[in-house]
């Protein structure tokens, strides 16, 4: 690389105005990301002074039986969106990371999410991890498609290649240049973001930059190999973006309906069905048998009376609420299973798949995957479970309600543990090393 080529290259109003295109569309991805974490942390707010709030109104019209006043009182569950998945928001848009089970049946209220525009489901989030997997490789494309080709049309490669010593070497100088310009904005871009999102210097902030850095190298090397053909343009073009469709839209796509096929989940309709039937039918048949289910599942509530002239009190309605989810159960957990089978299917298939690696990792790092989500779900039901162990007591008891220190009933807050394995990051580099060496050796046999 030397300045007359750098001077070329700005020369070219092309390579100028995408560059400028990747800047503009980074930094509003990560303003989009900005906008995200802020609707996030507002929300929390929002469910912190609405608990408040709404124990404060129940309890002015429902204080005389904790029976009652627990069959409408919601206690917020939340699970923190790290700054990071400013960059890459994954299935944080469509999954709640904020859940208000009552103590009711919790596999009716496991799955309640916001509802949202369902034209914004469908074309996503605008991220930057999204600029840097599709927009990058086409502006790579754009500048390096011609770097034999143009030299050739222009009648001047004979030239150059004899004064740079070999095409090998005057192509790689080329190459070098898009090659700073690109790298330079995706580093200003991670300048950017660090500051907007107010990111940590963390190791999972560092293996996001590092694995979408190898990433951004991949198409480089692609670039060259597809180069090394010494080709026309136009063949050049096509092949690049027939490269770029397969890799970032075909394959995830057939990998997707693949994973889909092979792990079907019936589960979740029928987890739906058994807990409602579960729930629904305990009314037609006699209290002994729930009672009797129910006391086998908690021996320690045994003791308590529950028959009564009118046929209802609230310990046998409870278990009845509990046994919907008991019946439910088995299904509850395939489906689960089933999930976390298709992430790690995906993970497999993602080892060939730079494209789908990178993005999965990026999910994984910032906990915007559905592993993340699983684990927040099996977290609520946890949570769901102290709460029905912490009430119980005080409803089979008829406990006085305003003798409850409601106050200390505050939302809940899921701490997932990131345990991403850093190494992923450097995943990328086996395929630029082997794309690099290949396209090496097609240039020195050029040479020879």
């Amino acid at each position: 690389m030397n300045r007359l080529m750098i001077v070329q290259f700005l020369r070219n109003s092309t390579a100028v105005v995408s560059l400028f295109f990747l800047l503009t569309a980074g930094l509003l991805s990560i303003l989009a990301g900005k906008k995200f974490i802020n609707s996030q942390e507002a929300a929390i707010d929002e469910t912190t002074a609405h608990q408040k709030e709404h124990i404060a109104r129940l309890l002015k019209y429902e204080n005389k039986e904790m029976g009652l006043l627990l069959y409408y009182l919601k206690f917020a569950y939340i699970n923190p969106t790290p700054k990071l998945a400013g960059l890459s928001i994954g299935q944080r848009d469509i999954n709640s990371s904020i859940q208000s089970p009552t103590i009711r049946n919790v596999e009716a209220q496991k799955y309640d999410t916001d509802i949202r525009n369902p034209y914004q489901l469908m074309i996503g989030n605008f991220d930057l991890s999204f600029v840097i997997l599709y927009l990058f490789p086409l502006v790579i494309i754009t500048l390096c498609y011609n770097l034999y080709s143009e030299e050739k049309e222009l009648g001047t490669w004979s030239l150059l290649k004899v004064q740079s010593n070999g095409s090998s070497t005057f192509l790689l100088r080329k190459l070098a240049v898009p090659f700073v310009f690109v790298t330079g904005v995706l580093l200003l871009l991670y300048l950017l973001a660090a500051i907007i999102l107010q990111l940590q210097a963390d190791k999972f902030f560092a293996g996001f930059a590092i694995s979408n850095f190898l990433y951004v190298c991949f198409w480089f090397a692609i670039a060259l190999l597809v180069v090394s053909f010494f080709k026309s343009s136009s063949i050049n073009a096509i092949s690049l973006l027939s490269i770029w469709l397969l890799l970032t839209i075909l394959i995830p796509a057939a990998v997707n309906n693949h994973i889909t096929k092979k792990y079907p989940v019936p589960e979740a309709l029928s987890t739906m069905i058994k807990q409602r039937d579960g729930y629904h039918t305990k009314w037609d048949v006699p209290q002994d048998s729930t009672m009797k289910l129910f006391f086998n599942e908690y021996p320690r509530y045994a003791s308590y009376k529950w028959k009564e002239e009118n046929g209802f009190n609230w310990l046998w309605y409870y278990a009845m609420q509990h046994m919907g989810d008991t019946e439910a159960k088995q299904d509850s957990k395939l489906f689960t299973q089933k999930l976390l089978q298709r992430e790690q299917s995906s993970a497999i298939f993602s080892r060939l798949i730079p494209t789908l690696h990178t993005q999965l990792l990026n999910n994984e790092l910032a906990q915007s995957n559905l592993s993340n989500h699983v684990q927040f779900l099996d977290s609520t039901a946890a949570f769901h479970e102290s709460l029905r162990m912490y009430f119980y007591p005080k409803i089979f008891s008829a406990a006085p309600v305003l003798e409850e220190n409601w106050t200390n009933h505050q939302p809940q807050y899921c701490f997932i543990k990131n345990n991403t394995e850093l190494y992923k990051s450097f995943y990328n580099g086996f395929f630029v090393i082997v794309l690099a060496a290949v396209a090496l050796w097609r240039l020195k046999k050029s040479n020879r």
